[in-house]
């Protein structure tokens, strides 16, 4: 028992590690327009590059030197690669295909994939655990009311609490990410929301693991 949890907690703090390191950009409003939101699109314009070899660790196809993408980033992004290839290779986590991560022990940084359909059916609520970071949904339901709680402004907390169900941050690390990212700060954060609703919820995406975990997108489902 207390092999397994030191190996939890190991497994933990390399996953914030390497995703802290990897994505340091800064994420914010453009020019106060709190309708748009200003994303490090390094990992969109990547992804179709990484690879999943037959031993199941990570790679980079030669290709995506064709990307106009800063050295910097791409070092960080191998650097992360052979961190997470030592832990896959030990098995204590693998890569699915969709490029979501399971591992072998869940921890507070790092929880299995869950989804589940609306009864209402107006989107789906859950989370999946990436290379890269969190993609969150939140049904139609749980979009007006998370919104709701931001726009209101004050602590939002019923907002912090609901996404940090899926995210293993305390509240209050979780609200000075989105403050310190998102121009107009929880009342912004909420009128995103709202604008991404299209009647079936919404996906917002956290780049980073754990403490490292910044909104950097919010779309329809």
């Amino acid at each position: 028992m207390k092999t397994t949890l030191i190996r939890q907690s190991v497994f933990s703090l390399v996953c914030v590690w390497i995703l802290g390191i990897m994505f340091t950009t800064s994420v914010r409003a453009e020019d106060g327009n709190v309708n748009v939101l200003k994303p490090d699109d390094y990992i969109q314009e990547l992804e179709p590059y990484v690879e999943i070899q037959a031993d199941g660790t990570l790679r980079l196809n030669e290709n995506y030197q064709s990307l106009d993408l800063p050295n910097e980033f791409i070092q960080r992004v191998e650097t992360s690669f052979s961190h997470m290839n030592e832990l896959i290779k030990k098995g204590d986590m693998k890569v699915n295909q969709d490029l979501s991560i399971s591992p072998r022990y869940p921890t507070t940084t790092l929880q299995a994939t869950a989804m589940a359909s609306s009864n209402k059916g107006c989107g789906q609520s859950g989370h999946k655990v990436y290379w890269w970071g969190y993609n969150i949904y939140l049904d139609c339901n749980e979009t007006r009311t998370t919104y709701q709680s931001f726009k209101a402004g004050g602590g939002a907390s019923v907002g912090l609490a609901t996404l940090s169900r899926y995210i293993p941050t305390p509240p209050t690390q979780l609200a000075s990410a989105i403050a310190g990212t998102i121009g107009g700060g929880f009342i912004g954060f909420g009128q995103m929301i709202k604008d991404e609703h299209k009647g079936n919820g919404v996906r917002i995406r956290f780049t980073g693991l754990g403490y490292a975990a910044i909104p950097s997108g919010i779309f329809p489902q």
